[in-house]
């Protein structure tokens, strides 16, 4: 049986990845006043299909395909840059996207509300 619980798989340091080749990973997601669930499961999309080609990991997206049956992925970063011998500039930290995976599992079971789809 898979597991039915529902799991965010994090990648973490978004920061690592340039911008300008990575321009789908760095999205505008809107939780104002309830969980933007079209822009999540997108971003999902997206690693996945990076996950199976770029990144050369298909055998570990079979494998959690295989073993679990509610899923999704998110790129984070705790930071937001590279901290240069453990200092962090004094600009930072600005945290990227560290909400949505706690979002999604909050939405997932049923303690928000996701937005309303746009017709």
């Amino acid at each position: 049986d898979r597991i039915r619980i529902p799991t965010a798989f994090a990648v973490a340091k978004l920061d690592k990845f340039p911008r300008n080749a990575y321009r789908d990973l760095y999205k505008n997601f809107d939780h104002d006043g309830a969980f933007d669930s079209l822009a999540v499961a997108e971003a999902s999309d997206t690693i996945e299909h990076y996950l199976n080609g770029r990144w050369n990991m298909g055998n570990t997206l079979s494998l959690i395909k295989q073993r679990f049956s509610n899923f999704a992925f998110f790129c984070v970063s705790s930071l937001g840059c590279e901290p240069d011998a453990n200092k962090i500039p004094e600009e930072y930290p600005k945290p990227m996207y560290i909400e949505n995976p706690l979002l999604w599992i909050l939405w997932q079971m049923g303690y928000i509300k996701k937005k309303k789809e746009k017709r």
